[in-house]
Parts: structure tokens; sequence; C-alpha cells
């Protein structure tokens, strides 16, 4: 029994990044001599939810501030045209690499699309000419006009999964292409775990089919099985009680991230 209580103070809180919006997920493992304490665990797993919600937002809308910035700028904007100059295709792709060597932790590359979604620009030069308009943010940023987040994706440029994030290029009143750049998971992974407030409470970030993707890696074994998260999403379950990897008995309970 020793060994099985010997945990009974730790928090862990999970959040499942999946299609966007995503999963937070708390557990707490279920100690029967200390029911009292209940409450107590509940709060402290809302607090920490919501700084991680907060950050998560807060890191998106960074990007999104960085990536405006950078779409606004002329030789990156006129690169979707299909009249562009190749010294003007070339100034854009300097442009990009030079703002993406400010974040080199943040973001993977950049690049511009014409209206097709054919790469013209790029702060990485193997990418003009590859084909994005099979990507579910080209396909979101194009029928939406807005900007867009799409799913975490195994990037075309670096070898790293990314969250690509784009806004649209409008020309005459007309989508003529997409600016994006893709923020690197293992960063923003790392960014949003770190809202822990102490020691007895731990963010892990997993994926959709329930395996963990970052944080400490210690507390994902008290994570269910990989498909019962998953499986409580899908269900739309609130809360659920289940085994965590580590064998003992835990409450989890789960709240929208936007």
């Amino acid at each position: 029994m020793a060994a099985r209580w010997s945990l009974r103070t730790k928090l862990v809180v999970v959040v499942i990044l999946a299609l966007l919006p995503v999963v937070a997920v708390v557990g707490w493992q279920i100690d029967s001599n200390e029911v009292s304490r209940d409450g107590q665990r509940v709060e402290a797993a809302a607090s920490v939810l919501q700084l991680a919600v907060a950050r998560d937002r807060e890191l998106i809308e960074s990007a999104r501030r960085v990536l405006t910035a950078v779409c606004a700028e002329n030789s990156v904007s006129e690169s979707a045209a299909p009249d562009a100059s190749q010294a003007e295709l070339s100034r854009c792709g300097l442009y990009l690499a030079r703002v993406l060597e400010q974040f080199p932790d943040e973001y993977s590359a950049a690049l511009v699309t014409d209206d097709k979604g054919v790469a013209r620009c790029s702060s990485a030069a193997t990418v003009v000419g590859m084909g994005f308009g099979d990507r579910e943010v080209f396909r979101s940023v194009r029928d939406s006009s807005k900007f867009a987040v799409g799913s975490y994706v195994a990037s075309r440029v670096t070898p790293i999964s990314i969250l690509p994030v784009a806004l649209p290029i409008q020309r005459n009143g007309n989508f003529g292409g997409m600016c994006a750049m893709g923020i690197s998971r293992r960063w923003l992974a790392d960014a949003v775990t770190a809202v822990s407030p102490d020691g007895e409470i731990a963010v892990v970030l997993i994926d959709h089919a329930g395996a963990a993707i970052g944080g400490n890696a210690d507390f994902a074994r008290m994570l269910p099985r990989p498909g019962r998260a998953a499986a409580a999403v899908a269900l739309g379950e609130s809360t659920f009680r289940d085994y965590g990897r580590d064998g003992s008995l835990h409450d989890f309970s789960i709240r929208p991230l936007s």
C-alpha cells in the first residue's frame, strides 16, 4: 500500500494537442483516506488548467502578431503575384530568413504561396516550387480569408513537427496566396508545460492518440492507456476514472483548451 499511495499528493495535467480546439485533461490519484483533499485538488487542477489555457492563447497570439508583421512587408506580399520577378522573390526569401533567425527555437520555415498553394518564396530556398495546396491550413485560410491555425503536421521544410499558422494575401479583393510559418511543436509543448506553480503539479502534452509528446516524462506514467484519453475526447466525456500506466487508479477531468 505504501507504494500505491506514494504519489497521492501529485497532480498531473495533460494537454491533448489534436485538431483544434484541443483538450486539457487533469488527473489525480484516488485516495479514499484523503477524500477531504479532493476539493483542494480540483481547485489546484483548475488553476493549472487556466494557466495552460492562457499560455497557449498567448503563444498563438504572439505567432499571429509576428506573422502579421512579416506578411505586411512589400517583398513578401508581392511575391505571391504571378508576375513577380526573380529579384523580388529573392528579396522575399532573404527577408523571411532574416526574420526567422531571430526566433531559432520558436518557428520553423516561413513561406509564401500563390493562389494554388505553390511556394513562391521561403526562408528555405529548397521549398520554392513545392506544393502546399493539400494542407489543411491552406484550405482554411483560402476559404475563410482570415488568420488560420492548422493541425500538427510533420514539416516539409525542416525535420520537426509543427503547428502551421497562416494569413491570406489578397490581390484585387480576391485570394492571391498564403503567407505562413510553422510553430515548433516541441517549443510550444515546453512553453505550455512550464506553467506548474510547484513540484506537485506536472504538465504533460499528448497527441490525439494519447502518446506523450512533451512535459515531465516521469509523470507520463500516470496517464491512462493511450486509447482511453482519445476515446474520452471523442465521446465528449468531461470526467472519467481509470487506471494510469503506473497501475494506480486516477480521476481525470477534461476541459476544452481553445
